[in-house]
C-alpha cells in the first residue's frame, strides 16, 4: 500500500508545474506590490490635480474689498462702509444706461467732435442684427442727421422718467428743447419711447469702455406727446 501511494506521488509530481508554482510564489508578491504602488500613484496624482485646481481658482478670485471713505469739508472722516457690488442686471445701472442712450442719440451739439463721440457711445448699444439700428439709421436719413442740424440748431434732452414695463422692456419720457444757434428757444415738447433691451456681457476692453455691462437696445419706438 505504501508503495502504491509513493508511486502516485511520483506520477503527480511535475518539475515544470513545480517551477511555475515557485515563480508565482516568489514574484507574484512583487507584481502585486507594483500594482498597488501604481494605483496609489494615480490616486495621489488625482488629489494633486484637484488641490492645484482649487488653488488656481482661489487665486483668480478678487480678494480686494472696496470701502467708501467720506471726507467732509473740514477733513473729518465719516463712517467707513463697504462698497456695494453692482450686478449686471441692477435696475439702477440699466436705467442710467438707457437714459444716457436717449440723451446721446437725440442730442444735437455745436461741437462736431463731441457729437461724434456721443453718437459712438450710442451706437455701442446697437447692433446690426436688431431692428432698433435700422430705425435709428432711417431717422437720421430723413433730414434728422445731428451734424446737419447743428448748422442751424441745437437740441438738449432732459430725462423725466425711465420705468420698467417688464424685465426687458422700459418706457422712457423726456423733454426736448430746440434752440437756434444764438441760443434762442425755438420749440419745446415732450417725448415718450419704449425700448426692449438685452444684455450680452462684453469680452474685450474696447467694448467694456463704451458699454460696460453689454446692454443693447433690440427694439425702439418713440413719439411726440401731445
Amino acid at each position: 500500500m505504501n508503495k502504491l501511494i509513493k508511486q502516485n506521488k511520483e506520477v503527480i509530481t511535475n518539475p515544470y508545474l513545480d517551477a511555475r508554482r515557485e515563480w508565482n510564489e516568489r514574484y507574484g508578491s512583487y507584481i502585486k506590490q507594483a500594482h498597488n504602488w501604481r494605483l496609489s500613484a494615480f490616486v495621489l496624482l488625482g488629489i494633486l490635480i484637484i488641490a492645484v485646481s482649487g488653488l488656481v481658482m482661489i487665486g483668480s478670485q478678487n480678494k480686494m474689498v472696496p470701502y467708501i471713505i467720506e471726507v467732509d469739508k473740514l477733513g473729518n472722516i465719516n463712517p467707513v462702509i463697504v462698497a456695494e457690488q453692482i450686478r449686471h442686471e441692477d435696475p439702477r445701472v440699466i436705467r442710467a444706461m438707457i437714459s444716457q442712450f436717449i440723451i446721446n442719440i437725440r442730442s444735437v451739439l455745436v461741437d462736431s467732435e463731441a457729437q461724434g463721440q456721443i453718437l459712438s457711445h450710442a451706437y455701442s448699444m446697437l447692433s446690426q442684427q436688431y431692428p432698433s439700428t435700422t430705425m435709428i439709421n432711417e431717422y437720421f436719413q430723413k433730414g434728422k442727421s445731428p451734424f446737419r442740424r447743428s448748422k442751424e440748431e441745437t437740441v438738449s434732452i432732459e430725462i423725466s422718467s425711465v420705468l420698467p414695463i417688464s424685465k426687458k422692456t422700459w418706457q422712457i419720457e423726456w423733454r426736448e428743447t430746440i434752440r437756434d444757434r444764438t441760443g434762442r428757444e425755438k420749440e419745446t415738447f415732450r417725448m415718450k419711447a419704449v425700448a426692449t433691451i438685452t444684455i450680452i456681457p462684453p469680452n474685450d476692453s474696447e467694448h467694456i469702455m463704451k458699454n460696460p455691462i453689454g446692454l443693447f437696445i433690440k427694439n425702439l419706438s418713440w413719439s411726440k406727446q401731445i
